[in-house]
């Protein structure tokens, strides 16, 4: 996947992937990507690395958490989690600052970050959240 360093858009829905190659990361251009419907237990700390993300789509996986490096990730404007095992989100979340929309349906969360408050441009929060403790 590293040599498709001209990728804007990139969609792996409905397959049986269990893991991103750590080659995601050298895709620079890369603005959507799309991986709902799949096996993926963890994202690769390279994803930190596509800073040119706009949309991040991982609804219906497996994935229990994030990496930290998801705070790299400053032009980032939708992230969708619904579905997924997520029981915490990342402390430095708040580093998000382009987010606009972020859905966490039917996670297993157990408290949100101090930091989404930080999110001032947060227009769309999941309503259907089962979590513990709100900030």
């Amino acid at each position: 996947i590293s040599k498709c360093v001209n990728i804007s858009v990139l969609t792996l829905k409905e397959n049986y992937l269990f893991y991103l190659p750590h080659s995601i990361g050298s895709l620079k251009k890369l603005s959507e990507l799309t991986v709902d419907n799949n096996k993926l237990c963890e994202l690769t700390d390279a994803i930190g690395k596509c800073v040119a993300l706009t949309e991040l789509i991982l609804t219906e996986n497996l994935i229990q958490e994030l990496p930290e490096s998801v705070a790299s990730l400053t032009r980032l404007g939708v992230l969708n989690l619904g579905r997924n095992r997520i029981t915490h989100l990342p402390e430095k979340i708040g580093k998000c600052k382009a987010l606009r929309m972020l859905f966490l349906r039917e996670n297993h969360l157990e408290r949100i970050p101090d930091t989404i408050g930080d999110l001032k441009n947060l227009q769309c929060f999941c309503k259907k959240l089962q979590c513990g403790i709100l900030p």
